[in-house]
């Protein structure tokens, strides 16, 4: 056979695939080169063909043709007995290096045709460069030239090829009939990938069928992968279907151990998006809703059959029971618009930090020491600015249930009223009342005039009424006015050297001064005596100089006459002084005069013993 002329066609139609059980072939068809024009080939056109269908380790084979000739070029018919070929892949078409193992055929000629399948071939030989196939008959030298392979040859890598060395498109099936594509892993007589054309659906399940299971289906309205858990209970569920006329999208997550929902992710475009989550007995625990107007978030407790909602409407929380608690189980801080926003309860706008509002009454409660253990913890309310360096509370004092208003910060305590400051307390504890500024007292009250009715400080008890501004202190009492009424203190008025004046506002320089009667059981005044009208020196004006001065003024001496009394009334102790001083110059009158009586009545007695005259017997001289 050497020198003999070979033509090679390699092809072979592709075998019959059961649908029940064959995965859906990959089919490549591509054409070699041209290798002798000249000679015959069965398969026409003088080129060399290879379809291939990856069924199974059968598949991976080599359809080979050949027709033998001898050295005339005519058919080699004898002897028609079993022939030995051998085949062997190269790298290069002269001196390649031999890949792979050699192999071996025994084909029986038919009118010195060879028609046999050569393989299997393993696909690690084809890593994407050219081959060649070398053939030898009956272990004699291998015929040139080496066959070439086309691409087909290659497909034997599909299940590993890079994607680069493929076409672009594979298509299964055309216009007029629909592609399917099953995939098995050899381990069972079922798929374990189905992609089915006419249901346009994809199904990817594990190696024993029972378990583990995608799905992903895209025909009609309805378009959704399922993803079950390997006990087959669905785990989730992605879809796309209308709802009342609108498009949606729902996500669903199950639990596989009953199958139960336990999330509901929905979107639609009419009424937006939102995510429901269920507990384990498939009941709603929560649902995150997002509108076109506002998005919401509502918490459930079915228990309580309450809801929590978080809206994005207003950006408020609504809660169906009676009340709404925040940390109720846990001791961590929470903080509320620490970004610098407002923060309202019962208002839609907040115009503060902090905002309460309420239709009816409101109270705010600050309650400490629930326990009564602790009687250091007390309620308060601190304030604080400029970093803290500025602190005023509100509040009882630390173990005395005490309440206090304190401002720890040197500076005053104000209480207003009408947007105007009333009360100020400053820093040194002086109290103003109706000033800002208090000074040099306790408490310093600044007021309206006293008229009676209107005045700077009013004290009232019962129907005893004290009105005191200024300068003034009325009472508005029957009763009158009392100091002192139940105390034997003394009441003491003008220590600092003015007057006081009774009826009048005008006391003058005096230190009392009193228009109208005074009534006293006793006066004591405390002035200069007349005593020294007694001492040797006096000098006592005669009663004839005092003749004369009052022929001359009109009333005695060093004392006023009506005139000044009149216009400047008489200083009481002084002029008890001088009517003193006038009754003890009287009296020495009187002393003088008695002893000039005396002197008399002695000579008149003298006088009498001479005349035997007895005198009066009540001794005067008649």
């Amino acid at each position: 056979l050497c020198g003999v002329a070979l033509t090679v066609a390699v092809g072979q139609t592709a075998p019959p695939v059961d649908a029940q059980s064959a995965r859906p072939a990959v089919l490549d068809r591509r054409v070699a080169q041209d290798a002798d024009a000249a000679l015959p080939v069965p398969v026409g056109a003088g080129r060399y063909e290879i379809n291939l269908m990856l069924l199974d380790d059968a598949a991976r084979m080599i359809s080979f043709q050949a027709l033998l000739t001898n050295d005339q070029g005519g058919p080699i018919s004898q002897p028609n007995g079993q022939h030995e070929l051998d085949f062997r892949l190269y790298d290069s078409e002269a001196s390649g290096v031999p890949i792979g193992e050699v192999l071996d055929v025994l084909v029986t000629l038919d009118g010195g045709v060879a028609s046999t399948q050569v393989g299997p071939m393993d696909p690690t030989w084809f890593d994407g460069t050219a081959r060649w196939m070398g053939v030898t008959v009956d272990n004699g030298d291998e015929l040139e030239p080496l066959i070439p392979l086309g691409s087909v040859p290659y497909a034997f890598r599909v299940d590993r090829v890079a994607s680069a060395e493929l076409d672009d498109n594979i298509d299964l099936g055309d216009e007029t009939t629909a592609g399917s594509l099953r995939v098995f892993n050899g381990e069972t007589a079922m798929p374990t990938v189905i992609i089915d054309g006419p249901l346009s659906t994809i199904e990817l399940f594990d190696s024993t069928r029972a378990g583990h299971f995608l799905g992903v289906s895209i025909d009609g309205s309805q378009k959704w992968v399922l993803v079950n858990g390997a006990d087959g209970l669905r785990d989730a569920w992605l879809r796309s279907l209308p709802f009342d006329g609108a498009s949606s999208g729902q996500l669903l997550l199950y639990d596989s151990t009953d199958n139960s929902r336990t999330v509901n992710l929905t979107a639609r475009a009419d009424t937006g998006s939102s995510l429901s989550m269920y507990d384990t007995n498939e009941v709603l625990r929560s649902r995150l809703i997002a509108r076109e107007a506002g998005g919401s978030l509502i918490l459930h407790d079915s228990a309580e059959n309450a809801n929590l909602t978080l809206a994005g409407t207003g950006s408020r929380i609504d809660s169906l029971t009676t009340r709404l608690s925040l940390n109720a189980l846990s001791p961590e801080e929470v903080t509320i618009a620490a970004g610098g926003g407002n923060v309202s309860i019962g208002h839609v706008n907040p115009q503060s930090l902090l905002h309460l509002a309420s239709l009816g009454g409101i109270d705010l409660i600050i309650e400490a020491d629930t326990n009564n253990i602790g009687e250091s913890q007390n309620a308060r309310i601190v304030l604080r600015q400029d970093g803290g360096q500025v602190t005023s509370r509100i509040g009882y004092r630390s173990g005395q249930n005490r309440l206090e208003i304190m401002q720890e910060y040197s500076a005053s305590l104000i209480l207003g009223t009408n947007n105007l400051d009333r009360i100020t307390i400053s820093s040194s504890g002086i109290v103003g009342i109706g000033t800002t500024t208090p000074i040099n007292s306790r408490l310093h009250v600044v007021g309206p005039e006293n008229d009676g009715t209107n005045c700077a400080l009013r004290v009232t008890s019962g129907s005893q009424v004290l009105l005191i501004d200024g300068n003034e202190i009325d009472t508005l009492s029957s009763g009158g006015l009392y100091l002192n009424n139940n105390t034997d203190f003394d009441v003491i008025l003008a220590m600092g050297g003015g007057s006081v004046g009774i009826g009048t506002s005008t006391p003058g320089n005096f230190r009392l001064a009193v228009v109208g009667s005074i009534r006293a059981t006793e006066i004591v005044v405390e002035t200069g005596w007349s005593d020294h009208v007694f001492k040797p020196d006096y000098e006592l004006l005669s009663l004839e100089q005092v003749e004369a001065h009052i022929d001359k003024h009109g009333h005695l001496p060093d004392i006023p006459s009506a005139k000044q009394v009149s216009e400047h009334g008489v200083k009481v102790g002084e002029m008890e002084s001088k009517l003193l001083l006038k009754v003890e110059e009287l009296t020495l009158h009187l002393i003088d005069m008695n002893k000039r009586l005396h002197s008399l009545e002695a000579e008149n007695a003298r006088l009498l013993d001479g005349s035997n005259q007895q005198p009066p017997s009540d001794g005067r001289v008649k």
